[in-house]
């Protein structure tokens, strides 16, 4: 069967146009190609199913049967002429030209040669006028004779691998190739894996596992055979074979290794990355880790803690190793440490901090060390970071629930500025909202800058994820900034969004985001009725807490929904919200478990909250500490003869440095109004230190800010009626 330049390969599902076309129905989604005819840039590539990839391995095969591998001495000669004149070309233009010269001639080494010096030299000035040149479609279609004739003979498969991993490297870094001609190397490799696998060096390797990793491809076939050649015979047990690879090769390896076990595909094969990326990094153990520079070992650390395995040993060396070699401006070029790096390390700590000590816990000597030392190297770079990084390093301090202001106020102003400059990556916008909060820590331009911002750039375009929704909404809640038009508008805004996506979130965002409408006071009929039916879909999933959160929305739905404003007329709800209310158990199992935390749990009672219980007692009054009945909130200190709640309001009821309430304190203090109670605020920066006469007058002059004459009447009456809404932590 004779092949020329352009003839396609066919079967009974497709055709493969490797010189000019890219294969139709190939385009699903993910890395950036070029359309050789229109110049057109596709937004996104996925490989080809697996049926489709099996087909394309069997028309290679079958297509190439009778074609044979020319080589000699003359060819081998003129291979190395040409590569010599590639090399020695000075810009993509001068590449170019050897194309235009020798195209017919050229090898499958010549090709990645030329392959890989477009990859470097090119920017993306040239990138299009490459993609859309005439001779590089030339060199594409050469690409698939040398593959075609390589097929047909084994000693020529087992010789291609430095080639395909110089193809596949330009590939996955700046994606020259047309789909069609990508899929006819991957069909290449799966085809050739029984010969290839075993003939392939260290380097080479390394190369195409990282290459594959970029692309987002998992071909089955080849990975299979060359997963198993990585994982060796047993313990330790790719350690053998692994042992050959440099330092840098292997942290480059347990980068690709990660990131193709958080691949869709075989859960087989994914456990097997895990476990050569155990391996691989068991092997580091063993070595010098500062020999890898800051980038290797950021993604050494980055690959074992997004693959579950952030309790590994190595984490400690590392700490280690950046405890005793801090990061410093003054760093030659192999220690170099980028913001993008120091952001991934810092993460990847907290990860394995979490994972081994638990969050919030004190870490060790060495670990404290190591994350001071990224915090102090990151704060000089923070001005000059990207969204990423910023957002990178406050969700690692949230993770380790470690509230640095000064860090934390050096990125929240950065991206502020990025968000006014119109650098909006909505997810890691409400990532760093998210750890604002957690940490507690309120940051007024930055949030406004959001808020004022949202309308026209977060729901103008596609509609956000469920989790970004969730996040981004429940920041704003958790710091209690809701009240403000912007803020009120933010939540309108995202009605139909999150209406929209309730059924693909999970039971903690469910809540999470029916928490942050009660908070805003704001209660859109259409999205509680979504998120009731979801979330009664979840029953059996909710935990403790979640259950625990929920008791607070229903007892909002019932107190104070149906007459909140902002949602149409009163009287049109009223009946909606009792019905939804009343239906269904959710209601039950939240009051019960609520009702059995506050059995359970020990009662906290702070030393502020004493001394205005004394001085309540030194006015007369007879107030009742933490009182509670089943299915109420737990008050601090009650006066139920006047119907007075006393909530005293200490630090963490505030964001640090703020005298706004936090979000669960002004709910609480909403519900307790809707019940009757009247709620006197005692915030601690107001509470007099100079004893308890100076006490007794600060809350007798609050008292009288009540209505209450300043003689009251001591003795505690009957309980209020109604159904107070529980205890909140």
């Amino acid at each position: 069967m004779e092949l020329s330049a352009c003839t396609p390969i066919s079967c009974q599902h497709c055709t493969l146009q490797p010189c000019h076309k890219p294969l139709v129905g190939s385009l699903q989604g993910s890395s950036s190609l070029w359309n050789r005819q229109s110049g057109a840039h596709f937004v996104g590539w996925r490989p080809p199913l697996p049926q489709t990839l099996a087909v394309l391995v069997t028309a290679v095969t079958e297509a190439v049967a009778a074609a044979g591998s020319a080589t000699g001495p003359d060819r081998v000669s003129s291979a190395k002429a040409i590569n010599a004149k590639i090399v020695a070309a000075t810009g993509p233009s001068a590449i170019l030209c050897v194309l235009e010269d020798h195209a017919a001639d050229f090898s499958l080494i010549n090709i990645a040669t030329a392959l890989h010096r477009l990859a470097k030299t090119m920017t993306r000035r040239h990138r299009r006028r490459v993609a859309v040149s005439p001779h590089f479609g030339r060199l594409e279609a050469r690409l698939c004779e040398e593959l075609k004739a390589s097929a047909a003979c084994s000693d020529a498969m087992a010789r291609s691998g430095p080639a395909l991993a110089q193809i596949l490297w330009s590939q996955a870094s700046q994606s020259l190739l047309s789909p069609g001609s990508l899929q006819v190397v991957l069909a290449f490799l799966c085809a050739a894996a029984p010969t290839l696998v075993p003939s392939l060096g260290a380097r080479e390797t390394v190369l195409i596992v990282w290459s594959l990793a970029k692309l987002e491809c998992r071909p089955g076939a080849f990975l299979g055979p060359l997963l198993q050649s990585l994982a060796g015979d047993g313990v330790g047990k790719g350690a053998p074979g692994l042992r050959q690879h440099t330092s840098r090769d292997l942290a480059q390896l347990a980068w690709s290794l990660g990131a193709l076990a958080g691949m869709p595909g075989p859960a087989g094969e994914a456990d097997q990355a895990r476990r050569i990326l155990s391996d691989v990094a068991d092997v580091l153990h063993g070595r010098q880790l500062r020999d890898l520079g800051p980038r290797g070992l950021a993604n050494l650390l980055q690959a074992l803690a997004d693959s579950q395995l952030a309790g590994h040993r190595v984490f400690g060396a590392a700490a280690m190793v950046l405890a005793s070699h801090p990061p410093s401006p003054d760093d030659g070029p192999a220690w170099a440490m980028s913001a993008r790096d120091a952001a991934c390390l810092l993460r990847s700590l907290s990860l394995h901090h979490a994972a081994v000590a638990g969050p919030g816990a004190a870490c060790h000597t060495h670990l404290q060390r190591a994350l001071d030392a990224l915090l102090l190297h990151l704060s000089r770079l923070v001005p000059g970071a990207g969204t990423h990084e910023v957002t990178t390093v406050a969700w690692a301090l949230a993770t380790l629930q470690h509230r640095r202001p000064n860090v934390l106020t050096t990125i929240t102003d950065r991206a502020c500025q990025l968000v006014q400059e119109g650098d909006w990556d909505v997810q890691a916008v409400s990532k760093l909202c998210w750890a604002c909060a957690r940490l507690s820590f309120d940051a007024p331009a930055f949030f406004d800058a959001v808020a004022r911002l949202a309308p026209s750039r977060l729901f103008s375009r596609r509609q956000p994820e469920a989790r970004t929704l969730a996040l981004l909404l429940g920041a704003y809640a958790t710091l209690g900034r809701c009240s403000g038009e912007r803020e009120q508008e933010l939540f309108r805004l995202a009605v139909p969004a999150c209406t929209a996506a309730v059924h693909g979130m999970t039971c903690e965002h469910l809540i999470n985001l029916a928490w942050s409408y009660c908070v805003a006071g704001l209660y859109p009929p259409e999205f509680f009725s979504a998120w009731r039916l979801a979330l009664a879909l979840q029953a059996h999933r909710l935990s403790h807490q979640d259950l625990q959160k929920l008791f607070l929305v229903e007892a909002a739905l019932q107190l104070e929904a149906a007459s909140a404003s902002g949602i149409g007329k009163p009287e049109d709800f009223a009946s909606f919200f009792q019905g939804l209310y009343e239906a269904g158990r959710l209601r039950n199992m939240a009051s019960k478990e609520w009702d059995g935390q506050r059995r359970r749990g020990a009662v906290h009672t702070s030393s502020l909250q004493k001394q205005v219980f004394a001085a309540l007692q030194e006015l007369g009054l007879a107030p009742l500490m933490e009182e509670w009945r089943e299915g109420q909130y737990s008050i601090d200190i009650a006066i139920p003869t006047e119907l007075i709640a006393v909530e005293v309001d200490g630090p963490t009821h505030f964001p640090w440095a703020s005298r706004r309430v936090l979000g669960k304190t002004a709910l609480k203090r909403r519900l307790l109004t809707a019940m009757g109670w009247r709620v006197l605020p005692v915030p601690f920066y107001d509470w007099p230190e100079a004893g308890l006469e100076a006490q007794a007058a600060y809350m007798r002059s609050r008292l009288a800010g009540l209505g209450l004459p300043g003689a009251c009447v001591a003795g505690a009456g009957p309980h209020p009626a109604g159904r107070p809404a529980g205890r909140e932590d």
